[in-house]
């Protein structure tokens, strides 16, 4: 059983990609209005066509989390843009004959914003969440790993929300774990300065 998203995956899917940018090139081009408007959505507003797209899609995700009012806000909007951006990635991919095509960043934004509102966070905290989804996103742990390797859109948004998943849960537990360490180390900060203020003075006498 793999663990994790093999080199020789990355390596395929990176060729696929490459491969399939003219024919997701030429829906922006020359394809029908509906199917320009699916790739508009499913590439975030056509920043998945910028270099490193996917990063520029986590970002917008974790600005949306950052500026929501209210977790139950969050969480209904990133339940309608990911059901959303399934139908939207699944026209791209028959538009497209692509698979996964990298221009496709939705799932990147839905992933990162999941992460952000699982964790709990806000504010310039949102960073570890974000950072988390990305390194999950790359190296994607069961099954996120399985997700990626299937055809359908379900796949593709798939992967991104189990990094997303793994990711909140990271960070909240990281940060409690943070949170209630620090007050006693605090705490403990005076009497460890005491005690190394008696060492230094046995020492010199």
């Amino acid at each position: 059983m793999e663990w994790f998203r093999t080199r020789s995956n990355a390596k395929a899917q990176s060729i696929a990609r490459r491969a399939g940018r003219p024919r997701v090139r030429a829906i922006l081009r020359n394809g029908p209005a509906l199917d320009r408007a699916a790739l508009a959505f499913a590439s975030t507003l056509f920043t998945g066509f910028l270099p490193v797209g996917g990063l520029w899609g986590a970002i917008v995700g974790t600005l949306i989390a950052a500026f929501l009012p209210s977790p139950l806000v969050s969480a209904l909007l990133l339940g309608a843009v990911t059901v959303v951006g399934t139908v939207a990635v699944t026209r791209v991919q028959r538009s497209s004959g692509v698979e996964d095509p990298s221009e496709v960043t939705i799932d990147e934004v839905s992933g990162a914003w999941l992460a952000c509102l699982l964790s709990g966070l806000q504010g310039p905290a949102l960073f570890l969440p974000f950072a988390l989804f990305c390194l999950f996103d790359a190296t994607k742990p069961l099954p996120a790993n399985f997700l990626d390797r299937t055809d359908s859109a379900f796949g593709v948004m798939g992967d991104d929300l189990v990094a997303g998943f793994y990711g909140g849960l990271l960070a909240r537990v990281t940060f409690l774990v943070w949170s209630s360490a620090l007050p006693m180390t605090v705490a403990a900060l005076p009497t460890a300065l005491a005690a190394l203020a008696q060492m230094a003075a046995l020492l010199r006498s």
